[in-house]
Parts: C-alpha cells; sequence; structure tokens
C-alpha cells in the first residue's frame, strides 16, 4: 500500500502476477491474480482522526494464512503529503482526544485500552481485562472516555446446583444461542476512564427487569451516557433502544464500585414504538444521531434513517432523497450532520445542513467504505468493484443556495417521547401512553418537552438538495491498496425488470479476448450490494481466466429502495426470479446465452445461486454457508429473532418458510456442485450445508463439500481463501470449458516478488510506504503510488423527492404484535413457464409471491451502508466466534473482533462487515449488521460469505 502525494499524477505501481504476460496458462494466471489479492494488506476502516492526524485500521495476511490487525498512524506535513508515523499491532478501534487516541489492543491473552500519545511515545494502559472491548465514548470536555467491556465466562450454573461437576452450559429462555454455548459471555460491564491518571470507575447501571446492555454508548451533554439496549421478548422479537444514564455531579464516584448507577444518577428507558436505535454518532458537544430501522407493520418492508436525539432526548427523523436509506457517519460542528447513503453504483457521503434544511453530496471518487469527520474534513476510504481501497482527506462543501426550494414548511416540533425512570436497582414504573410523558424529578436531562401533534408523514418532504461548492475544495491522497492490473473491464447496467417492482441493476466484468463462458456472483445480505472492492468475492480472477463475470444486483440490494417490496418476505418468487431474468437479460445482451454458466455465491448469495439454478440450468453452482431450509435455519441461528422479524414465528408461518426455502430437487443430475462451510458459523448452521450435499449427492449431482474448521459465517483467513479460489477457479475452468476446447494447463506458479506475505510487522509497512517497522527492519521503501489517473468514474442517477416521517414518540409500553393473524395460503400464482435459450427445455420463472395479512412480529432491521464494519460478508456475530478470522491458536481469542460491538449485534443480514463485519450484539451488520442493522447498517446477522 503506497504512500501517494496530495494531487497524483502518475500511475500507480501494480503487481503483476506471474505468468500474466506470455507463457503460462489460463488457470495459472488466474491463479497467480488471487494468490496476490489474499497477499495484500486490507485496509479497513477509518478507526480515529482528529487534529493530529488520523488512525487507518488495517488487516495484514500472516505467513500461517491469518490476519493480524493494525492500527497505523498518519499525519499530515506543512507541505500537505501524508506520512505513516507509528504502527500498533493487535489493535482495532481508537478515539481521538487531546493529544493523541485512546486505542484497543490485545497483549497476552488481555484487552488492553491505552492512551498513545499522536508523536508515538510511551502509551499509558487504562484498563484491562480478559474478556473484549466494545464501545468507547468520549466524555464532552475531553477529560474521560467510557468504555463497555464483557469477558468470557466458564459453564453456567443451574439454580439448583444440579448440574454441578458437569461442563453444561445452563439458560432459560429463547435467547439461548450455540455461540454462547461454546464460549459463554458475561454481561457488559461500563467504566469511565479518565485522562489524567485517576483510576477507572464503574459506570455499569443496575439493569430494569428484561433488559440487557448491548456494549454501544454515546454521551448526549457530559451528564447524560446513553447506552445501547436489548429487550428479548417471549415470541422471539428483539428489540432495541437506549438507556439513559445521568451523573450527579455533585455525588462523587467511587473507583471499582462494582454496579454502581452513576453515585446516585437515574436511568430511564427509552424504546421507540416505530424504529429500533442503534450505532451512535456523537459530536464533539454532545449531539447524538442514530440509524433508525422501521419496525414493520403488517407486511411491510422496513427501511432506515438518519435519527436525531435533542438535548431533551426527543428522537427526530431526518429524510433523505428518493427513499434512499442513510446511516450517520460524523458531525462538522453542532448543525451539520454527516451521513452514507446508497444510490444504485455507488454509495455516497452526504451533509446534512440542519439549520438551512439542506441535503448536499460530497463529491468523491467512490464508494464509501467508511469515514470519520474533523473539523471541516472528512477522511474517507472509498473503493469500487475495480478499485482497491484508498484513503482520501477532503474538505467538505459549505452550504450553497438550494438549487429548488424546499417542498414543506418548517418540520414540526417534536412529538413527545415516554421516557420511563428508575432509580438504581428498581424496577421501572409502568410506561405511560405515547401522549404523555413520566421522568423522575432528579433526572431533568430527561425531561420531556410539551405535547404537541405531529405533522401526518405525508406532509412531511425530503430537504432540498444543494449543489456542491467546488471552489476551495481540496483532497489529499494519504494511501491506496495495491492489486495486480485488472485483466479486463467493468461497466454497469441499469436493468428493468418486469418483476421487479423498480429500477435493479448488475455490473459485468469482461475479458480482453471473447469470454469463454458466464460466470455469475449473488452477494450475500440480502441487504447488501457490489458497489465496494471485495477481497472474498472478486471477480477479477475470474475474468483472468477467460470468463465474463455478472454481478447481480437483484431486489433488497442496497441501493434500489422502489425494489425491496418484491423480495421481502419473497426470496424465492421474488428476489431469486427477478435475479435469473437478470442474468438472462445480460447474457443476451452480451451474446452469451449459448455459453456455459456457472452460480456462485455466499450466505443470501449461496441461496440465490442454488435457487436459480433450477431455472438457469447452470454447468456448475458454487455455494458458501448457504441458508436453505429456512425454518430449520430460523429455529437454530443465533440470529433467529431476524428471521422471525422478516418471515414471523417458524410455527404458526411454517408454510411461508417452507415456499422460501430450496426446493427438494433445484439441480439437475450429472451437474457438479461445489458446496463450503465455516465449523464456527452461528448464523448459519453447518449442517445446512452437510444436509443439502448428502440430498444432491442422492440424486446424482455431483456434489463436493468443504468444512473450514477454523472459520465462522465468512470466509475470511486469507488463507482459506486462497486455496477456496484453487479449488473454484480449477472446477470453473474443467466445468466451463466446451468439449471441443482443451483444458488450459494446470498447476500453479507463485505471484511476482512482493506478492508473498512476509510477515505481519512487514506487511504493516507497506500502509504508506517506509513506516517505522521498514526503518526497523531495513526494508526497502513499498513501491511509491498515486491513484490512477484518468479512470472512469460512474455518476449515481438523479435523487427524487419522497415523503419521509420526522418526529417520533417513545413507545409506552413494550407490547407483542397481535396474535391469530392469517396463514399464507398455498405456493401463490402459478409460475409463467419459459423456454430455456440452451436446452429449449420449459423453465419455470415464478412470479412474485404476494402474502396477505399481517405477521405476528416485527421485521428485521437492515444495515445501511457497512460503512464502519468489518468488510466483505464479516459481521459482528462472527467476532463472537472467530473475530477477524483469527482463533485463539493464532494469538488473537476468538470474540475479540475489530468493533466487535457493531459486530455481534449489528450487522447487516449478512452481516458483513466486523464491527466486522461495520457487526455487534448477536448479529444485530454492513453495510455489514439490526439484523442487518453487515451489516449496511442493521442489526446483523445473516451474513455474506
Amino acid at each position: 500500500m503506497p504512500s501517494a502525494a496530495a494531487t497524483p499524477a502518475t500511475p500507480a505501481v501494480s503487481v503483476t502476477p506471474a505468468g500474466s504476460a506470455g507463457g503460462g496458462g489460463v488457470l495459472e494466471r488466474a491463479v497467480a491474480w488471487a494468490e496476490a489479492l489474499c497477499s495484500e494488506p486490507r485496509p479497513a476502516d477509518v478507526a480515529a482522526f482528529g487534529g493530529e492526524g488520523l488512525l487507518l485500521r488495517v488487516d495484514v495476511p500472516t505467513r500461517h494464512g491469518a490476519e493480524q490487525p493494525h492500527l497505523v498512524h498518519y499525519r499530515r506535513t506543512r507541505e500537505g503529503r501524508w506520512e505513516a508515523g507509528w504502527t500498533m499491532p493487535w489493535a482495532t478501534q481508537a478515539v481521538a482526544v487531546d493529544g493523541g487516541y485512546v486505542c484497543v489492543r490485545r497483549e497476552q491473552g488481555r484487552t488492553l485500552i491505552v492512551r498513545r500519545p499522536a508523536g508515538g511515545g510511551p502509551e499509558q494502559v487504562l484498563f484491562s481485562t480478559p474478556g473484549r472491548a466494545g464501545a468507547l465514548a468520549v466524555r464532552p470536555g475531553g477529560s474521560a472516555v467510557a468504555v463497555s467491556t464483557t469477558t468470557y465466562g466458564g459453564p453456567g450454573e443451574h439454580p439448583e446446583d444440579v448440574l454441578a461437576g458437569s461442563d453444561a452450559v445452563w439458560a432459560q429462555g429463547c435467547d439461548m444461542t450455540l455461540s454462547h454455548a461454546k464460549q459463554p459471555q458475561g454481561p457488559w460491564q461500563v467504566h469511565l476512564l479518565s485522562l489524567d491518571g485517576a483510576p477507572p470507575r464503574a459506570l455499569t447501571p443496575h439493569m430494569p427487569a428484561g433488559l440487557a446492555l448491548t456494549g454501544e454508548s454515546a454521551w448526549s451533554g457530559p451528564a447524560t451516557l446513553l447506552l445501547g439496549v436489548q429487550r428479548h421478548h417471549r415470541d422471539g422479537i428483539r428489540r432495541f433502544g437506549l438507556l439513559a444514564q445521568t451523573l450527579t455531579p455533585l455525588t462523587p464516584l467511587a473507583p471499582n464500585a462494582g454496579d454502581d448507577a452513576g453515585g446516585g444518577g437515574v436511568v430511564a428507558e427509552l424504546f421507540s414504538d416505530s424504529v429500533d436505535l442503534c450505532y451512535p454518532v456523537q459530536g464533539e458537544d454532545g449531539q447524538v444521531a442514530y440509524l433508525a430501522t422501521t419496525v414493520r407493520r403488517d407486511n411491510e418492508p422496513v427501511s432506515q434513517y438518519a435519527c436525531l436525539l435533542d438535548h431533551l432526548l426527543q428522537p427526530r427523523l431526518l429524510p433523505a432523497e428518493g427513499g434512499l436509506w442513510q446511516r450517520p457517519v460524523g458531525w462538522d460542528g453542532p448543525r451539520r450532520l454527516l451521513c452514507t447513503a446508497e444510490s444504485g453504483p455507488r454509495r455516497g457521503l452526504y451533509v446534512h445542513d440542519l439549520d438551512h434544511g439542506t441535503w448536499q453530496p460530497v463529491p468523491l471518487p467512490a464508494s464509501v467504505t467508511s469515514a470519520r469527520i474533523h473539523a471541516g474534513r472528512a477522511a474517507v476510504l472509498t473503493s469500487a468493484p475495480d478499485t482497491p481501497p484508498a484513503l482520501d482527506v477532503t474538505t467538505l462543501p459549505t452550504t450553497t443556495t438550494p438549487t429548488r426550494a424546499p417542498a414543506h414548511a418548517p418540520a414540526p416540533a417534536p412529538a413527545p417521547a415516554t421516557v420511563t425512570a428508575a432509580t438504581p436497582g428498581t424496577t421501572p414504573a409502568p410506561a405511560t401512553p405515547a401522549s404523555a410523558v413520566t421522568a423522575s424529578p432528579s433526572a431533568p436531562a430527561v425531561a420531556a418537552s410539551a405535547a404537541t401533534t405531529p405533522a401526518p408523514a405525508s406532509a412531511v418532504a425530503a430537504p432540498a438538495v444543494t449543489a456542491p461548492a467546488a471552489r476551495g475544495r481540496v483532497v489529499e491522497r494519504v494511501v491506496a491498496a495495491e492489486a495486480p492490473v485488472l485483466p479486463g473491464r467493468l461497466s454497469y447496467r441499469p436493468q428493468r425488470i418486469p418483476t421487479a417492482g423498480g429500477e435493479v441493476a448488475s455490473w459485468v466484468c469482461l475479458p480482453e479476448g471473447p469470454p469463454r463462458g458466464t460466470v455469475v456472483l449473488f452477494h450475500g445480505g440480502p441487504f447488501k450490494s457490489w458497489s465496494d472492492w471485495s477481497w472474498r468475492w472478486n471477480p477479477w480472477p475470474f475474468v483472468a481466466c477467460g470468463f465474463a463475470v455478472v454481478l447481480v444486483e437483484p431486489p433488497m440490494s442496497l441501493g434500489y429502495p422502489d425494489a425491496v417490496r418484491t423480495g421481502w418476505r419473497q426470496w424465492r418468487g421474488g428476489t431469486a426470479a427477478c435475479a435469473a431474468a437478470q442474468v438472462e437479460a445480460v447474457r443476451g445482451a452480451e451474446g452469451l446465452l449459448d455459453s456455459p454458466l456457472a452460480l456462485m455465491g455466499g450466505s443470501f448469495g449461496g441461496y440465490l445461486a442454488l435457487t436459480t439454478a433450477e431455472t438457469l440450468n447452470p454447468d456448475l453452482v458454487v455455494a458458501h454457508a448457504a441458508p436453505l431450509d429456512l425454518a430449520q435455519v430460523a429455529e437454530s441461528s443465533d440470529v433467529g429473532w431476524q428471521w422471525i422479524r422478516e418471515f414471523g414465528d417458524p410455527t404458526h408461518w411454517r408454510p411461508l418458510y417452507q415456499l422460501n426455502s430450496l426446493f427438494p430437487r433445484p439441480v439437475a443430475a450429472g451437474t457438479r456442485v461445489l458446496l463450503s462451510h465455516g465449523l464456527q458459523d452461528g448464523l448459519v448452521p453447518p449442517t445446512e450445508t452437510l444436509r443439502t450435499h448428502r440430498a444432491l449427492a442422492r440424486q446424482g449431482v455431483r456434489s463436493e463439500v468443504a468444512f473450514f474448521r477454523s472459520e465462522a459465517h465468512p470466509l475470511s483467513r486469507p488463507g482459506n481463501i486462497r486455496a477456496w479460489y484453487r479449488w473454484v477457479l480449477s472446477a470453473t475452468t474443467e466445468e466451463l470449458t466446451p468439449p471441443n476446447q482443451p483444458t488450459p494447463p494446470t498447476g500453479e506458479q507463485p505471484p511476482a516478488a512482493g506478492a508473498q506475505p512476509a510477515s505481519a510487522g512487514e506487511q504493516a509497512t507497506r500502509v504508506g510506504g517506509l513506516g517505522p517497522l521498514d526503518r526497523e527492519r531495513g526494508l526497502p521503501p513499498g513501491p511509491s503510488a498515486a491513484a490512477p489517473a484518468g479512470r472512469r468514474r460512474l455518476a449515481a442517477p438523479p435523487l427524487a423527492d419522497v415523503p419521509a416521517g420526522d418526529r417520533l414518540s417513545w413507545s409506552a409500553s413494550q407490547s407483542t404484535p397481535p396474535a391469530g393473524q392469517s396463514r399464507p395460503d398455498g405456493r401463490g400464482p402459478v409460475p409463467a413457464a419459459r423456454e430455456d435459450a440452451r436446452t429449449g427445455t420449459a423453465r419455470e420463472l415464478a412470479p412474485p409471491v404476494h402474502e396477505s395479512g399481517p405477521d405476528t412480529g416485527a421485521v428485521p432491521a437492515v444495515a445501511a451502508g457497512r460503512t464502519g464494519a468489518t468488510r466483505d460478508g464479516l459481521t459482528a456475530t462472527d467476532s463472537l466466534t472467530a473475530a477477524d478470522g483469527l482463533t485463539a491458536a493464532d494469538g488473537f481469542p476468538a470474540g475479540a473482533g475489530a468493533q466487535a460491538i457493531a459486530a455481534g449485534v449489528h450487522g447487516s443480514y449478512d452481516s458483513h462487515d466486523s464491527h466486522d463485519g461495520h457487526d455487534g450484539h448477536d448479529g444485530h451488520d454492513g453495510h455489514d449488521g439490526h439484523g442487518g442493522h453487515d451489516g449496511a447498517g442493521g442489526r446483523g446477522g445473516r451474513g455474506a460469505s
């Protein structure tokens, strides 16, 4: 990963795999491409950005096939260039404080919270725990940091000791998970870490009955700490809200006081009837924004908004243009909130000016993966399917005159919240109706404003879009990842499919010569997209092998809000049927209908690969960690509550689950199928793959299966990804080679010099060229580099007006959705027959299946843009079993992921990406997250693999 100047003018130096120039077979070139891909350090997250520089998290492949997380510090020189300073190994997250950073890292089996000066001087250990760390929240004023931590426990004890002497893990309630049985987790604890040398102070409140902390936290002013909480209902539904803890400044906090509720403070439980809240973004002055995921009513799909909490803790939704799902990422002063939102081919960065009522895009070269904001500038990590991640620092546009007048009057006053206050150690009083407010007299920070009636949703329009102020804008390149020279070209194809309900799209990667066949990749999720560079499901090794690659974005993909309804609770008749039509449309346009075909995907993408095989009649199917019997997955998954939120109770709604599950004979006899799964997967049980493999083998399908013993839901260890590519590329070449064309010679050749990982430390130094470890080891500087000049850029489609809600109310009570709703009836409309273009055989292309009647549960939250989560299918929940792709054998204990908070708790269905994974509480990430908050943002779960 070379460093670059502020205005790069020369092409980046790339690694060319062995065999790419003359000699060597096609397969060798493709395998070398994949080898180089798996050897490159991976920028994952902008961990912190402040006046002293920035910290970039980089995951570095190691010699033994794992990944080692590093934080790399960059500082800006007087000439406007960014230089690498120091590197902190085994570090995953950080926040900027005066004079430096507070970071989280592992050492000798413990998690350390340390303060590191920006200049790289000796660090100060603020806190140590044998478990893992969740959120870091800087107290307004900068004098202290609140941190959430949890420890790993042993086997649980039965109340009557009847299991004493055994290794049993005992539990009650429907929220028990196999991940907890494998590695019991203690409850989250909250501590206040002083930056002036005082000892840590316990802030863990006495929890109201039925609530559990999630590990998230943010300050709403110096006296009020907002803690993320969850309530798991007996019917399987899980809701996410806040616990406001007001600290009384007159009562000193005792060091290590156990479960001290803030030295006489008050806690107030805050839940909304309308949305779940997660992923807090705190401003310097205590303003807080959350990702809000709507709670489904009847059969309506979910959506996501930015939600503000004012100083009275009143929630307010911010509308976005065109129904785009947005996720807060930072504040530029007290009245400018920055959010990401995905539209078509690009995940953009936007500025909400709360004073002027404008919503303004920030010009960027590619999709936003991660962003941090400081003093009118943004440190943004961007990428595209044909562009590896690059980190830039850009000035933010100033507010300009709206391009058109706002279509609405000023927003109505906030509706009152229902605030239930409770003193420490007591059960909160019953909640009041939404029109009333109850608050403890001793808790002025959670008092509510006078009751007002909010305007109907139809009366609240989106803000005006302003033209970017380009004058004076400065963009400075910090660092960019490397990749081999691309073996082909990429194009983005918007598509209009009659059954889609709105625009969808596909990306097409074509080799330089005539394609030898077509490889189709389906993303996980379902709330994800192909708008980023992928280290896991990368199309270019297949293009290097001479194949055309189609990256399908079917209904429920992020960036196409009008098509969400088509796939909601209609995975097979809606999403899969439309995806098959998209594939055929692309193949027809490229003249590839008669060419060999392979279908591939992970998690939800693996489900689509197997489900569309019945219609598309492929030569090869590849699926990793695919959920196929949806009822069984919902009953046994660690995030079963997410399935219940979309499809309902698996007992009551079993016909709907069966209707959307993989049918008994999806693949024709004689077809080759490669199935794989991680044995530590808690999101989709590995038995799904074993059961499917056995069934296919009995039906005469040439099924093969590989179980990765160290992996969780995503395949994340570079060594395992490298082996997977060798297996799959070899099978693709064999199965997609026409009978009259000889198979390219097999056998691998090593990638070019510099592509093989040396060691984690040496790899980390490639971030920014000649880094500190380079100098220590006497290594030559990494390749010099700048961003490629003249690369094609994609313009996002124009935005349109759409009504959105504005003010919300806290719920009066946690009521269970009404029971006794009608069941889905039969298999829905009869599928329309179509003729297979290759064989002439009649195939069924099922139209969307429309169910009637509301469900008994709310819907899963969705991940809004994997910003902040670990990327490429890594979710928070995965952090509970294999954080960052490492196991205890690697010296990095399971569950200590980068931003584990966003990982286990939030992730997207697939959950991406670590917080990874962006992942979270039991999978709530994301673009990784609730239920997918992959993560885009959404509370986690079903993940991309």
